[in-house]
């Protein structure tokens, strides 16, 4: 009887072990949008999202438990700013239905607010000159000339890599975020420059709100 035992247990373990069950997909986000107002008294949110002229207005709630992320980093939520991007990760109740509350928010920059054509580098005076449509215009309508401010927090990116002012060449597309006041108006000053290749650059929306708020990959 114990030889019998001992061959059934040798058996077994020469039975191939089952596998673990594969990781889970990576967590996905139920929404995203454009943060339209922030009440830190509520602890509430409210984000725009889909596009225009159909955005939706979404109420969310967070509490201490919600976790706030920028560029993979903890954030405070009193630095979170009207028209910054946010994806919404809702948290579930008991039965599995997901609620109001959000356990984790994701915040990047806002959209670029500034779309047009490089036309001079000022590299001593710390600006660029730009060329683009006036808001609301059409493409043959006459050109507006902005004067952008650049300083040493001036993200600058050229074909998607870092750069310095004097290494953006002139008569290329570049979109622009400004940095805003306490007013959250867009100043003068920038807070990215981004050129793109010639073949890749996207076309210069007709004003800044033609941006969707509900299509970007998320940072």
């Amino acid at each position: 009887m114990s030889s019998a035992i001992a061959r059934l247990a040798t058996a077994m373990l020469l039975l191939p072990v089952a596998a673990d069950p594969p990781p889970p997909s990576s967590d996905r986000y139920d929404f995203l949008g454009v943060v339209e107002r922030i009440d830190p008294s509520r602890q509430t949110l409210v984000i725009r999202r889909g596009r225009k002229p159909h955005y939706e207005q979404v109420t969310i709630r967070y509490d201490a438990n919600t976790q706030f992320i920028r560029a993979k980093r903890p954030m405070r939520p009193a630095d979170v700013r009207p028209e910054m991007r946010i994806w919404v990760y809702l948290s579930e109740d008991s039965s599995g239905r997901k609620t109001d509350l959000a356990r984790q928010l994701t915040i990047a920059d806002p959209y670029p607010d500034i779309h047009g054509v490089i036309q001079a580098v000022d590299t001593r005076g710390g600006a660029i000159r730009v060329s683009r449509r006036y808001p609301g215009g059409g493409a043959k309508d006459r050109r507006q000339t902005l004067i952008i401010r650049v300083n040493p927090g001036t993200q600058i990116t050229l074909e998607g890599r870092a750069a310095a002012l004097k290494d953006l060449p002139l008569g290329r597309r570049v979109a622009i975020t400004s940095v805003r006041g306490s007013d959250n108006r867009p100043t003068d000053l920038a807070a990215k420059v981004s050129v793109y290749r010639e073949s890749t650059a996207p076309a210069e929306p007709r004003n800044a709100n033609d941006h969707p708020a509900d299509e970007e990959v998320e940072e």
